[in-house]
């Protein structure tokens, strides 16, 4: 199988290449210029006319100051990049059998509890930013192209994303809760994330959008004392939300108000998690530290 991968240089681009190849998949990676460069649309076009699946993880870092020029970032690395691949897979006369994308749960109203059946969206910067992202990669089916679209909680491994920043405050003791320590933390293990993409390439019923995140319902004190009694080190701080939003202004929201997640129709299709506790997750991660 074919698999055209854009956004693969990053953590979990990086993790699911190895996934693949392990089970004896060809990885065509899509990298950034062939993506953006108008010059190489037919270099784009020739990856996507070989792959049997597409994928893009294309997006900015959310945390970041949401200033006029990062708010055309975040839209550019997420929506022109998704844009370029639906218009080569129109362009193309053999086109992929699936095309998956990826989103966040951000696109949810915080605070409360959602699956994938429910409309209460959040109607910040993000969320609409989310929704329209979703828009994008849904046109490649009015392609008849299958696709799927996973709403991806905080993606837990030990190569990058939050578990690799914290990792070493936590590792010298200095670990803090997020305040509100009530506020929720949705969270998937990359594991159980790379059989999700899996999954999705192997079952032709899935189509859609699909929560990816585990359905224990965490909140921000639970996830820092999970971590800190994974490293066994004590955990005796906390961070008030003032302290965060003078680094990252409004963007600090994407980890303070975030929705209580459901991955409902993941279980409907017959997936389960192997992570769905915090604290077995984090013991996964950090058993060899």
């Amino acid at each position: 199988m074919n698999i055209a991968v854009s956004g693969a240089s990053g953590f979990i681009g990086t993790y699911l290449i190895k996934k693949f190849s392990s089970m004896g998949w060809n990885v065509l990676t899509v990298s950034r210029d062939v993506l953006l460069n108008p010059e190489r649309f037919e270099d784009l076009m020739q990856i996507i006319s070989q792959s049997s699946v597409v994928i893009s993880l294309n997006g900015a870092s959310m945390l970041r100051r949401l200033t006029p020029k990062n708010k055309i970032l975040l839209r550019e690395s997420r929506i022109q990049a998704v844009g370029q691949l639906t218009n080569a897979m129109k362009q193309v006369d053999k086109k992929p059998r699936l095309f998956v994308s990826v989103s966040a749960v951000g696109i949810y109203e915080p605070g409360q509890l959602h699956s994938e059946y429910d409309i209460k969206y959040n109607d910040d910067f993000i969320g609409q930013l989310c929704r329209e992202w979703e828009a994008e990669a849904m046109k490649a089916n009015d392609l008849n192209i299958r696709t799927v679209v996973f709403r991806l909680g905080v993606v837990l491994g030990k190569q990058g994303g939050v578990i690799k920043k914290l990792f070493p405050l936590f590792k010298a003791g200095l670990g803090a809760i997020i305040l509100p320590s009530s506020s929720s933390f949705p969270w998937v293990h990359i594991s159980d994330l790379a059989y999700a993409f899996v999954f999705a390439a192997e079952n032709e019923n899935m189509h859609g959008v699909f929560n990816l995140a585990a359905n224990e319902q965490t909140n921000q004190k639970h996830f820092a004392m999970a971590f800190a009694k994974a490293l066994r080190r004590p955990l005796w701080l906390v961070m008030p939300p003032f302290v965060l939003r003078i680094i990252y202004g409004k963007g600090v929201d994407i980890i303070t108000k975030n929705p209580f997640v459901q991955s409902v129709r993941l279980k409907e299709a017959g997936f389960n998690f192997e992570f769905s506790d915090i604290d077995e997750a984090m013991s996964d991660l950090l058993k060899k530290n």
